[in-house]
């Protein structure tokens, strides 16, 4: 990248940083609230390879220190709108005008369902049964939901969810 290019490249760089207290998660993923968890994921994806720290560690300061701090906040706007619990909160704070997740609003919020779940393959499995519910695919929800039961145990929520799974595609059998 030549002199020209790479102030080109600083300037943008400059005015992302200088938008980033100013923007929703929405933004910085350059999605819409109403896109599924899939669009959220390749924007992520996206946005993280251009400005992984790891591809500007011999960019000179402070445009590195600038990239930095974007690539933090498009981690953390991934990692509440990827969660559909954690989404709907957002969503609701946005409306009371709160653009970021900070601290104080995490302290707060009640546990999400999947927080509940203590372990790591059942919370893997609640998460593969929330996306296959999104998709329309009951059947692998249930399935998921089963599979996080297995290595969770009864939860409340876990059966209440598998009940209304079961109400939803109706009796077995099909009939």
């Amino acid at each position: 990248m030549d002199d020209a290019e790479f102030q080109h490249w600083a300037g943008a760089v400059q005015r992302a940083y200088d938008a980033l207290d100013s923007s929703t998660y929405y933004q910085v993923l350059a999605v819409n609230p109403t896109d599924p968890q899939e669009v959220i994921r390749k924007a992520f994806h996206r946005r993280s390879v251009q400005l992984h720290p790891d591809r500007h560690r011999q960019t000179p300061e402070p445009v590195r220190s600038q990239v930095y701090a974007i690539y933090k906040r498009i981690t953390e706007a991934y990692g509440v709108l990827i969660d559909p619990d954690l989404r709907r909160l957002y969503d609701a704070g946005l409306k009371e005008g709160r653009l970021r997740f900070d601290e104080e609003w995490a302290a707060a919020r009640p546990q999400t369902a999947r927080e509940s779940l203590r372990n790591p393959a059942a919370q893997r499995y609640y998460q593969a049964a929330l996306e296959a519910v999104s998709r329309g695919d009951v059947k692998g929800a249930e399935l998921n939901l089963r599979l996080a039961v297995a290595h969770e145990g009864e939860t409340p929520h876990l059966m209440e969810m598998i009940e209304a799974l079961r109400a939803r595609s109706g009796p077995p059998g099909g009939a």
